[in-house]
């Protein structure tokens, strides 16, 4: 026989206390050559570091999510995702041949400054995995995730990875999200590591701090406002 299921117990909370789904935002950018700034724009609903409530922990539903960048006098287009989905189904170990598989969707372009100055990528993505969930507030998970497009520093238009995470939190709403990828295909990329930190200020704002590593370091400060 199995063993019973580990419970975990959510506070139950009102939607209309829930962020908001359109998202406007204004952050900094610094690397080791330039600091830069961006505005941004998503039409909707949440992000892995997103308050909890009204909606499935540990999960990422965006649409449309944009940013411009503003530097040396020029502005460019930063990122546009089109659908950007995580689902996290952790297994809590209790009855024999139970499987749930975790898995996110990516589809858009964006720069990767980590990487290089002039990285950018257009792609197609997917991946799947397991996961597993210790507490109310901290989840770890392992994906193998596939690229299809025009991808940065590769020969190929093709590439896949592994990435394990962990994510946790605080019940007063702060949010970590650490994270490491490393290609199977392209040997010369190095793994890119990242850290990102959510500070809700209210139920419209939160602050963020994104640190990205990879052939070089990557840091952002933003500024988010919620609305509908």
């Amino acid at each position: 026989m199995g063993e019973n299921k580990v419970k975990f117990q959510f506070t139950q909370q009102p939607p209309h206390q829930g962020q908001k789904p359109s998202n406007s935002s204004v952050s900094a950018v610094h690397t080791a050559e330039q600091t830069q700034y961006t505005l941004g724009f998503r039409l909707s609903y949440f992000d892995t570091l997103a308050s909890d409530i009204a909606r499935i922990p540990f999960s990422n539903l965006e649409m449309l999510d944009t940013e411009l960048m503003f530097t040396d006098g020029e502005t460019y287009i930063n990122k546009v995702h089109l659908l950007d989905l995580e689902s996290f189904n952790p297994n809590q170990l209790s009855w024999a041949n139970e499987s749930k598989w975790s898995w996110k969707i990516n589809v858009g372009f964006d720069r990767q400054p980590a990487l290089c100055r002039t990285c950018k990528r257009s792609f197609v993505m997917g991946g799947a995995g397991q996961a597993w969930q210790f507490s109310n507030n901290t989840l770890a998970y392992s994906l193998i995730n596939g690229y299809l497009g025009d991808l940065a520093k590769n020969s190929h238009f093709y590439d896949s990875s592994v990435e394990v995470g962990i994510i946790t939190g605080t019940d007063s709403g702060i949010k970590l999200k650490a994270s490491y990828e490393k290609s199977f295909l392209n040997a010369k990329n190095p793994a890119q590591t990242k850290l990102e930190m959510a500070v809700p200020l209210s139920q419209d704002i939160d602050i963020r701090l994104a640190v990205t590593h990879a052939n070089s370091a990557m840091w952002q400060l933003k500024l988010n406002y919620y609305w509908q």
